[in-house]
């Protein structure tokens, strides 16, 4: 009798959305697409990502503050997985924030002086530099909360993570500073 009464019951509710709810929405900014829109001509390519991201980027910003988010919430999503991890979240979480800090410290260090490197493949093995080893000392020095080898596994998700959105951000922001500028 269960599984009958969530399904009236979820019908209902699509009712009450459809005939109550969608009526008073606003209309949409834009059609409904699959494909992303083309990077604009300002940001099409590495280079002018990079000098954007050298003259507006911070350590201290929104961008670091929502990768810190998004890491510690995987951080702890997959901490939790891991049978090896015995981390409390608040521990992966303040892990995942200085990770993320380093991160975002050393990438605009390099960018600034300009020893990036043009390809994705160059971005994540700097991460990699970076955040493996800094696994494998918190590791150490966590004293047995979690084995070398989950947190080489957090490191190395992490930074593919966080090298996807570094790419990614400055044409986030670029797109939202010039659709303001434009309203």
């Amino acid at each position: 009798w269960f599984g009958p009464l969530v399904l009236v019951g979820l019908g209902i509710l699509a009712l009450i959305a459809w005939f109550v709810v969608r009526p008073r929405l606003a209309p949409a900014d834009h059609p409904f697409v699959l494909r992303a829109p083309p990077l604009p001509d300002a940001m099409s390519n590495a280079q002018q990502r990079r000098r954007w991201l050298a003259e507006h980027g911070s350590v201290w910003s929104v961008a670091t503050l929502d990768k810190a988010v998004l890491i510690g919430l995987l951080g702890v999503i997959f901490g939790s997985i891991l049978p090896q991890v015995d981390a409390p979240p608040l521990e992966l979480l303040l892990w995942s924030s200085v990770l993320v800090v380093a991160n975002a410290a050393l990438a605009l260090r390099r960018i600034r002086g300009g020893y990036i490197s043009s390809t994705v493949a160059g971005a994540l093995a700097f991460r990699l530099l970076i955040n493996v080893p800094l696994a494998v000392v918190s590791s150490v020095v966590a004293s047995g909360t979690t084995t070398i080898a989950d947190a080489v596994f957090l490191a190395v998700l992490f930074s593919v993570i966080i090298t996807a959105y570094d790419i990614h951000r400055p044409v986030y922001e670029w797109r939202m500073r010039h659709a303001s500028a434009t309203t």
